[in-house]
Parts: structure tokens; C-alpha cells; sequence
């Protein structure tokens, strides 16, 4: 239509304010697991399928195993006028070994299948999962490389008469062989010659040995006769030291960063749950800041007494809970999952030792280690993690670069940038590279920082020209910003410096000096 030439009215309409602050969902899950017994038209196999946690239908269809389970534990920690969490399962066939169904859990790129589901939920959906756990116990699953035997041998303590020495075999070492010191003591003297007594780690006595002859036991040796003959009491020590291989990666663990860094996602994954040692050596594999490793197991309300169900569950409910909780009400992701009440179990497979005063347990060490444990509360003892119930206490990722180790930290950035993004995809093709347009771009930064400022999920922020714009640049349409945030980091220990107080005892005589009762005052 054309405009009036001569006579009228006309309207612009001018769309050049600040892009408003938009509410991001980091909470949704996204849960890879098998149910053999699971309603297959409302969760089919190699489908992801979207709900909410508390839907009648969707709970009746998981089945019974750790699938539904998984899910009872996610609503048993939500937070208050929380009924549900939005949550998308992935349903996975289980194999006929662990390895397949890990590789079942993996999929497949190409077919969208396992945690590459994932990738087409924003489409599918309209919302992306940004937080992924795991129910079928196998993100812990490593293997560890060929067990190296290393022999060495020396005279016994304090040395020996004779002067005949023990050469070892090679190799030095049998079936059955144990790591520790093979005791080897002459028993019988004899010119030329003698019996000696072997004795294994464990006190077993094992076959006699000949000075002369070839020992072919668990350890294999010679003892030659020397210049001077050997005495009762005489002999070698042998120590065998057993050296296991490095433990490899698990392929659910070592597949999950790619999905993860595409849609900027965390995923928490459990540790084998065995031993501390194992989930150290475990923890020893990951390398991602994306990764959120937690350790200890559960049996969760509802199961047999002595199964248990990987943490996963447990963390993704308190993470659900604690990023509907933080300051502003708006879902940023700026608070760890530590010191969070634990509910919906009822034991812990493996009770680690804790205080908070002292690192030399089991608990201060995978802490140590950026895995996250389960605490049981102890009634009475102060230093423990709580007085009472379960509590979790998680903060850290799997990252190399201390600089991001805490996750609430890489996932408040996660959440600001998602924000510029939002605001900035406005502009793009409209707005053009003049003064008022690169102070716009700059303008609708402000804008979330400084609410995230505000609401103290981040300590500050600066916004300004990036390096590296010319002319060129600009005419080929492209301008570079720097962007500068600290989101605040979990205040993790409390260190305090504590003195004697003189100054109270000045302040106590000059009360009783200045007071009213004569029998209190000093005598002069």
C-alpha cells in the first residue's frame, strides 16, 4: 500500500529496544535404560519419549525394573511445589552381555539411537535435556590392562654366612604366584650343598629347595653353592610386586562428551561402586568437564534387600530440585549438589569413612578426586558430614582444568551464553554493523549479566570490542564482542584463625570497676 503523499497520518513501528532476559530449562533429563518389561507402545525400544516424572501412564509403563526405579528416586528429590521433573527416556534393549547393551546404551549417530537421541529433541520436542543420568549401573564398567610381575631377591636381613648366591629364572615367576615376600631359609647345612625351606605371603610352606637344582615352583630360582658354605638360618628374601595395567575408558563415558558439547549438557555418570579403589581407578579415565562423576550406590524405597541402584537417579532429582531453587526463581544452574538432603533410599552399598576436619579418609580422598559421594548422618559425631538422614555432596566435574572444575560454574556460563544467544539470533540480518547497532548487541549482554549479577550467580561481568575487527571484517559482516563473567564458585571450606582475646578481660575489670556495688570495687 502506498503511503499519503500530501495529507495523513503515518505509523513506524521501530523494533530496536533490548531483548528481554528469557527463562532457560537446564533441568530437563534425559535417561538412557533398559526395561524388558516395559509397556512397548507407550515406550518403544530405540524412541525417545518425553513426560513428566509424575504421570500415572508413564510410571505404569516403565515396568518394574531400574528404569522405573531410576524414576521414583528422581521425583523422591524433587523440592517443594515440585510434582514432577521433565524427563525423556530413551528405552534401550538389554543385551546378553554388559558389553551390549553398553554399546546399546552408546546407539548409533546415524540412526539416533542410545545417547545420540539426544541430538534431535530440540526439534522433536522443543525443549533440550541438558542433564543425562544413567540406571543400568554400567557408566562404571572399566576393565583394566595385562597384570605386569615384577621378582626381585635379596639375602635376608642382616646378611648371610655363606657365600653362595640365588639367581632368578626369567621369568622369575609361575601360575599362581602372590604378590609379597616368598621367604627362602636354609633348613639343613651341608659342604657343598644344603636344603632350603620356601614359604609363600601368606605363611604356606611350600616344596624344599636344593642348593644346585633348579626351583620351578610359583617362583623360580637357583642357589649356588660358594666359597663358604651356607649355615642353618642362611637365605634370600623374594618380594613380587603385582602391577595391574591402566584401567580403560568406558565407552559410555568416552562417547558421551560429543553429545554433551553439542547441546552444551552435563551428564552424570556413576563409578563401579565396588571399592574405592576401583572408582579412583575409575575416575582416573574421565577427562571432560562435562562429566559429573558421583560413587556411592543405593537401595532405593521399593527394592529387595542387598540390590542396589547407581547414585545417577539420586543427583539428577537433587539437581532438578536445587536449579528451581536458586535466587531469582528463573532456573540458573549457579548451586552445586552438595550438602543436599538425600530421600527415597534406605541404604548405602558401601559406607565410606568421613569427617570434615580431617582428609586422611575415604571420603575426603574421592572428594578429592572430584567424585561425589553419599553420606550417612551420624547423631553425636560432629565432624560428620550431617547429624542425621542421607546427605550428597557433589560439586566437581571430571575436567583437567582446575579453572572449571566446579560444574554449577560451567553450567551458569552454559546458561548466559544460551542467553546472549537468544538475544543476539534477534538481530541477526537486521540490525547492521554501525554505532548503534554493535552498542545494541552490547546493550542486550547487559541486560542478563547484570540480572545474573543481581541474583548473585555470577560475582561480575564486562562487555566490550573483542580483538581483531577491521575493516575487512566488517564488510564481510562479522564483529567480534568480548564477554567477561565469574559465576560464584560453592563455598566449599570454611577456614577460621582463632586466638585468646585480651581485650576482654580490659573490658571485664573496667565493668567491675565502674559498677555500683562497693564490695565489687578494687581496694585502694
Amino acid at each position: 500500500m502506498a503511503t499519503p503523499v500530501d495529507y495523513g497520518v503515518l505509523f513506524n513501528t521501530l523494533d530496536d529496544d533490548l531483548q528481554p532476559m528469557q527463562q532457560t530449562d537446564m533441568s530437563t533429563l534425559y535417561l538412557v535404560g533398559t526395561s524388558e518389561d516395559a509397556t512397548p507402545s507407550f515406550l518403544p525400544l530405540n524412541a525417545s519419549r518425553m513426560f513428566n516424572s509424575s504421570d500415572p501412564l508413564f510410571l505404569a509403563a516403565l515396568g518394574t525394573g531400574n528404569l522405573a526405579t531410576g524414576v521414583r528416586l528422581v521425583n523422591a528429590n524433587l523440592g517443594p511445589f515440585q510434582l514432577a521433573a521433565r524427563i525423556i527416556v530413551h528405552r534401550v534393549s538389554k543385551g546378553a552381555t554388559d558389553a551390549e547393551t553398553i554399546a546399546n546404551i552408546v546407539g548409533n549417530q546415524a540412526n539416533g539411537t542410545g545417547i545420540y537421541g539426544a541430538l534431535a529433541c530440540g526439534q522433536r520436542f522443543g525443549v533440550t535435556p541438558r542433564l543425562f543420568f544413567f540406571v543400568d549401573g554400567l557408566t562404571g564398567v572399566f576393565t583394566r590392562g595385562p597384570t605386569s610381575t615384577v621378582v626381585t631377591r635379596a639375602a635376608k636381613f642382616g646378611g648371610n654366612t655363606g657365600t653362595g648366591l640365588m639367581t632368578l629364572a626369567d621369568p622369575a615367576f609361575g601360575v599362581g604366584v602372590k604378590a609379597g615376600v616368598y621367604r627362602v631359609r636354609a633348613k639343613t647345612a651341608a659342604a657343598n650343598g644344603g636344603v632350603f625351606s620356601v614359604v609363600d605371603p601368606d605363611g604356606t610352606v611350600l616344596a624344599d629347595a636344593t642348593v644346585g637344582t633348579a626351583y620351578t615352583g610359583v617362583v623360580k630360582f637357583t642357589i649356588a653353592d660358594g666359597a663358604t658354605d651356607f649355615v642353618v638360618d642362611d637365605g634370600f628374601d623374594l618380594t613380587v610386586t603385582l602391577a595391574e595395567g591402566p584401567a580403560t575408558v568406558n565407552p559410555i563415558c568416552a562417547a558421551l562428551p560429543q553429545v554433551l558439547n553439542a547441546l552444551l549438557a552435563n551428564a552424570i555418570v556413576s563409578g563401579p561402586g565396588t571399592t574405592v579403589q576401583d572408582d579412583r581407578d575409575w575416575r582416573e579415565t574421565l577427562s571432560h568437564e562435562r562429566l559429573i562423576p558421583v560413587s556411592t550406590w543405593v537401595t532405593a524405597v521399593g527394592m529387595s534387600e542387598g540390590t542396589f541402584i547407581e547414585p545417577g537417579p539420586v543427583a539428577a532429582g537433587i539437581g532438578v530440585r536445587v536449579d528451581a531453587q536458586t535466587k531469582g526463581k528463573i532456573g540458573v544452574p549457579s548451586q552445586s549438589f552438595a550438602n543436599q538432603a538425600v530421600y527415597g533410599i534406605t541404604a548405602l552399598k558401601r559406607y565410606d569413612t568421613f569427617s570434615l576436619s580431617d582428609g586422611a579418609n575415604d571420603g575426603q580422598q574421592l572428594l578429592a578426586d572430584d567424585i561425589g559421594i553419599i553420606q550417612r548422618g551420624e547423631t553425636g559425631v560432629d565432624t560428620a558430614a550431617v547429624s542425621s538422614g542421607f546427605v550428597l555432596i557433589c560439586y566437581a566435574n571430571a575436567g583437567t582444568v582446575k579453572l572449571n572444575r566446579f560444574f554449577n560454574v560451567t553450567r551458569t556460563r552454559d546458561y548466559a551464553l544460551l542467553q546472549i544467544l537468544r538475544a543476539w539470533r534477534a538481530r541477526l540480518g537486521i540490525t547492521n554493523i554501525t554505532r548503534t547497532g554493535i552498542q545494541a548487541f552490547e546493550n542486550d549482554c547487559d541486560v542478563i549479566l547484570s540480572r545474573l549479577q543481581t541474583d548473585e550467580h555470577i560475582i561480575g561481568y564486562l562487555t566490550g570490542i573483542g580483538a581483531g575487527n577491521t575493516p575487512e571484517t566488517i564488510r564481510a559482516g562479522r564483529f567480534r564482542f568480548k564477554i567477561k563473567n565469574e559465576p560464584a564458585s560453592p563455598f566449599l571450606v570454611a577456614e577460621a584463625d582463632v586466638y585468646r582475646y585480651r581485650d576482654a578481660l580490659n573490658a571485664l575489670l573496667a565493668d567491675v570497676a565502674g559498677g555500683t556495688n562497693a564490695a565489687l570495687a578494687p581496694v585502694t
